[in-house]
């Protein structure tokens, strides 16, 4: 599948098709700490508030054109360091999505002079850990939140 997927930066007209992708794996509860339903309303209003060196991406099909993953990285406090998240349709995982949005973000985002990706993830979450770290990513030591895993990988 990723050979038939085309990655492209999120704009403030796709916040419907995000809000789509996003709702069900709100609801069901174990990949994301988000707990609000997503809006067409609420992503555009993510979208226009991001920070200039933040990378959204979205891994779109071609026909029907829908929108089968996005990722972003959004700065954190160290300058060099990017929170990484990934969202992949739930009928579109294990497909080559996150990783066709992997290889866009990490020249992106080394292109706004990140060294750096973390990505924190919900303990219960089954796919995330060993997608992450099927591209790179060490688990870190440090967190006191029992809730979570971070995975941390370079990327210069």
């Amino acid at each position: 599948m990723a050979s038939e997927v085309s990655i492209a930066p999120i704009q403030e007209r796709d916040a419907a098709a995000i809000a789509a992708l996003l709702q069900p794996i709100i609801a069901a509860g174990i990949y994301t700490a988000m707990t609000k339903p997503a809006t067409p309303a609420n992503q555009r209003g993510f979208i226009q508030s991001l920070h200039e060196r933040a990378i959204y991406l979205g891994a779109w099909s071609a026909a029907p054109r829908l929108v089968l993953g996005i990722q972003e990285v959004l700065p954190t406090p160290d300058p060099s360091v990017g929170e990484i998240g990934t969202f992949v349709r739930l009928d579109a995982h294990r497909r080559g999505v996150g990783r066709a949005l992997f290889r866009e973000t990490c020249a992106a985002a080394r292109h706004h002079g990140f060294t750096a990706l973390r990505a924190t993830i919900r303990r219960t979450n089954p796919v995330a850990p060993s997608f992450y770290a099927s591209l790179g990513f060490v688990a870190q030591d440090g967190d006191d939140d029992p809730r979570v895993v971070v995975l941390k990988r370079r990327i210069v």
